[in-house]
Formats: structure tokens, sequence, C-alpha cells
């Protein structure tokens, strides 16, 4: 018995209405990755955009002038800013391609425009060390602004007479200093604001902002590698009777000193996450459900004999699950959360697995 197939037939007008809602959408998923890309991607794709602009009017004139080798090698380094520009909009950074590809491109560019012009290609240089340092990682940048450096210099003093070459050389080791100071405090900056974003500043633990990342990436582990990760919820118990007895400090105390009782006995590829008030996250990686009672109750009693108040016991309660093949991260959020709640109410003080 043989089983027909109907195709289904578009019209014209439905099919472009089709490819224009596909159009849509990939590009919408590409804008969300670029908004949330870092700083190197969003700065590549500027400095890759605005030298193709540049370039291409320059490579397409050398051509039209008969300067065959100028054109070549201005319009293969323009093809690969585009390239470039393509790949960081879509929120994709490759290394290899900026440094093994454009910045060689940038320093042959540079040095056939000072060769062959003279004092008229030298401004290039300018340009050029500049957007070394905004597609590159800094340590990166750093050497090769040296290499593009002694080219460009050789170059200068092979085309252009003393006094100028003096000029241009003062001018450049400018421009360097002064571009890697400023992508230096850029980058401290930039890394000391996307450290706050994701910790606690009371606590110092990782806070919420990064969470379902990482509980993603544990349920992705599981299902491709079979590798087991348990989601521990954490509570501190009776805690709003400490703040009310004994005062906000008191409570603040018991966050940190806590913390770091967590954070000095897990494992280092445990993740240890303060989402709100009085309670925690304890993401324990490539363990199961007994290993990580273990583990757990191990800080239970740590916490429980420790010295946190002088004269009151602090006690944590827990909920352990285990990631299974049909959870998401809210899932298995829940299924803690629930666990929680049971170990409160039958007494506190202790974990349910």
């Amino acid at each position: 018995m043989g089983f027909k197939t109907q195709r289904l037939l578009l019209t014209n007008s439905e099919l472009h209405k089709y490819r224009q809602c596909q159009y849509f959408m990939v590009t919408e998923a590409f804008k969300e990755r670029f908004k949330r890309a870092d700083f190197l991607v969003r700065s590549t794709f500027g400095v890759s955009l605005v030298a193709f602009c540049i370039l291409l009017p320059f490579a397409i004139n050398n051509f039209i002038q008969g300067r065959l080798i100028d054109g070549v090698i201005s319009m293969g380094i323009a093809s690969l800013f585009i390239v470039n520009t393509v790949f960081c909009w879509r929120g994709y950074y490759f290394l290899w391609l900026n440094l093994l590809a454009i910045v060689p491109g940038i320093i042959l560019g540079s040095f056939n425009a000072l060769y062959s012009l003279g004092a008229l290609g030298s401004y290039w240089s300018y340009l050029s060390v500049l957007s070394i340092y905004f597609i590159l990682p800094l340590n990166y940048a750093k050497h090769a602004s040296i290499v593009f450096f002694v080219t460009v210099t050789y170059a200068a003093y092979q085309s252009l007479d003393l006094s100028l070459f003096a000029r241009f050389t003062a001018v450049l080791i400018g421009i360097c200093i002064f571009t890697y100071i400023s992508n230096r405090e850029i980058v401290k900056t930039q890394t000391l604001l996307k450290q706050q974003s994701v910790t606690d500043s009371l606590t110092g633990a990782m806070n919420r902002t990064t969470l379902t990342k990482h509980l993603e990436q544990a349920i992705e582990s599981f299902s491709k590698d079979q590798i087991k990760s348990v989601l521990c919820m954490i509570d501190i118990d009776h805690f709003k009777e400490i703040n009310d007895s004994l005062g906000h400090s008191a409570g603040d105390k018991v966050l940190i000193e806590l913390t770091e009782i967590f954070e000095k006995n897990i494992a280092a590829d445990d993740l240890f996450f303060r989402i709100g008030g009085e309670e925690f996250i304890l993401l324990m990686k490539d363990t199961n459900t007994k290993s990580a009672f273990e583990k757990t109750e191990e800080l239970r009693k740590l916490v429980e004999n420790s010295a946190i108040l002088d004269n009151q016991t602090v006690t944590v309660s827990m909920g352990n699950t285990e990631v299974e093949t049909s959870f998401d991260w809210k899932i298995w959020l829940n299924e803690s959360d629930k666990k929680l709640y049971h170990a409160k109410q039958n007494g506190r003080n202790r974990i349910v697995i």
C-alpha cells in the first residue's frame, strides 16, 4: 500500500511574503546578537565598515589610473574589511581573520603607499595604527603595532627626506603610545564593568545575570555528553529574625561570611550565586546526587559550626536536584525550589534530595 504525498503550492505573492518573513527573523536574530556583543566586536565592526568605505574609492581610482599593484592591494584589503564587517554584524569575531589577514594587509598597504607615494602616502600610516588597536585584543595589538612601526618606518626612511622622516616617526610613535594608553584604560574599564554586572556587590558571589546561561550550558552538557550536574537551592534559616533582632549589619555579616564559607570549600568548577535576599544557588558540575549530597552536607555542617554570630547559630536549608533530559532551566530551578520548601517545612537546617 503506497502513500501519496501532497505538494504545497504557493503563489508568487505568498512565496515573497514567506521569504520576507524569513529574512526579517534572521535579521532580527543577528541584530539581537550584535546588541549583546562586547566592545571588541563592536569596535571591529565600526572600523571595518569605515575602512571599507574609505578604501573602495581609492581602489577603484587606482585601477582607473593604471596602478594595478596599488589597486589589487587596496581592493584586497577593502574586501577583507567588508567580510569582517559582515561577521561582526552577525555577532562573530574571528581573531585569525584580523591577526593573520587584515593586519598583514594593513601593514603591506601602508608600506606600499609610503614606498611608492612618499609623503602623500604617509597619511595612511596614522589611520592604520589606530585601526590595529581597535580590531585586535590589546596584547595582540601591542605586538602588531611594533611590527607595523618597524615596517613603515623602514619604508619612510627609504622614501622621505631626513627632516620629514624624523617628523613622521615622532608623530607615529606618539600615536602608537597614546592609542595604547587609551585602549588599555578602555579594556580596564570594560573588565571592571563586566565584573560588576555579574557580581553581587555585597557578597562578591555571582548574581543572577548569568545564571540562566550557566544552567542552560549544564543541561546541554548532560544532553550531549551525559555530564551530570546538581543544582542546590540554599536559604538562610530565620534570616528575617536576625535582621529584626540584631540589625541589618548583622544580616550583611551573615551573607558575607556564608559566601566565604561556600566559596572556600566548593570545587573550582562549581558556581555560587546570590539570587536575592538570603537565597543562594550552588551549581555543582560533573557530579551526581550522592556526591552532591555529601558535599552539601559538609557545607551545611560548616555553616552550623561556624561562629558567624556571637550568640546565635546560623543554619541553612537546601534543596538538591540532579539535571534530567526533560528539564529546561526553569523546571530545574523550580524542582530545587520545591525541595528547599520541603526542607524548611520539615524543620530547617537540612537537605532534601
